[in-house]
């Protein structure tokens, strides 16, 4: 089954939790077990630049990754495009404690569940809150 899109509801006490660095962490974890190199549009991936430069990653005032489009709905074609995903989501994205939705829809290479700090969400679309 793949991962359509998910969406992270943000508790208060997840605010306090992490870091920029930990955030860089999760996001090079993703990019490594996913396929990084092959993806369609990996801009800034792994390098310094800053995490609201890297394609696909949004980010906060203070630079901490609150939703991450590496695919979904496209209007212009009417359906899900995909970023060339493939593999199994990382654990390591539970570190990105302000993370409010992900989306990935259209890589149908990919498989797995949303590990977060508090639970799994395994069905692979749908709501899931901290």
């Amino acid at each position: 089954m793949a991962v359509v899109a998910i969406w992270v509801g943000l508790a208060a006490d997840a605010v306090a939790q992490g870091s920029v660095a930990t955030d860089r962490a999760g996001l090079e974890a993703l990019y490594d077990v996913t396929g990084g190199p092959t993806w369609t549009d990996s801009t800034n991936w792994l390098s310094d630049a800053p995490l609201g430069d890297w394609s696909g990653v949004e980010v906060d005032e203070d630079g901490r990754v609150t939703g991450l489009r590496l695919g979904g709905w496209d209007d212009t074609v009417g359906y899900f495009v995909g970023n060339g995903l493939t593999g199994s989501l990382p654990s390591e994205l539970g570190a990105l404690s302000r993370l409010r939705w992900l989306e990935v829809g259209g890589n149908t290479g990919l498989t797995g569940a949303v590990v977060h700090g508090d639970g799994v969400d395994d069905d692979g679309v749908g709501v899931l809150h901290r």
